[in-house]
């Protein structure tokens, strides 16, 4: 069995995005955002990555952070909330503060890419951010977007990295499932 490795900066719901992983066949294995890259690569099946949401900023001086070496794994990854502007921050993008917003939104998908091929076009999802991407990394396309937040989806496909600023793992966002599920093809 394949194995995808979520990476906890605190968010509360980190386990059940393990536990969908696993609906899909794979072991999500939740471990904590410290652990080293060498330690990553001694995992057995290893197929993927993705970055949970947490209650930080990566604005903040004393922000989580993950190995650097991690990035050179070349294995597929995702990032969520948290999760994804940590991503941004370290490939190059840029992250700033907005007002602080929470609760069911409205995601426009101007492009299905990888993630949103098999979900409706709006679709309700849940945000829980101080934070937002104000600029993309190179290579990143912009997918979906929300009234308050111009990049809410986005993915370099050529290497591996999709990102979204909602909680695909919370049961207010609809079709959540499917779009970990979309992530877990990217890693089979």
């Amino acid at each position: 069995m394949q194995t995808i490795v979520v990476l906890n900066f605190g968010e509360e719901h980190a386990k059940t995005i393990a536990e969908i992983l696993g609906k899909f066949g794979f072991r999500g294995l939740l471990r904590d955002y410290e652990i080293k890259a060498a330690d990553i690569k001694q995992i057995p099946h290893l197929a993927g990555i993705v970055f949970s949401g947490g209650p930080q900023s990566v604005l903040e001086a004393d922000a989580e952070q993950v190995d650097p070496e991690i990035f050179t794994l070349g294995l597929p990854m995702l990032g969520i909330c948290y999760g994804m502007h940590l991503m941004v921050k370290h490939l190059g993008g840029k992250v700033v503060r907005q007002h602080e917003e929470e609760g069911t939104k409205s995601l426009a998908i101007h492009e299905s890419g990888t993630l949103f091929k098999e979900v409706p076009n709006p679709l309700g999802v849940w945000m829980g951010h101080q934070d937002q991407v104000g600029e993309l990394p190179d290579g990143f396309r912009l997918l979906a977007s929300t009234e308050n937040c111009p990049i809410a989806g986005a993915e370099n496909k050529s290497s591996g990295i999709y990102l979204v600023q909602f909680h695909p793992e919370r049961p207010e966002t609809q079709n959540g499932s499917e779009i970990l599920e979309a992530f877990a093809h990217v890693c089979s």
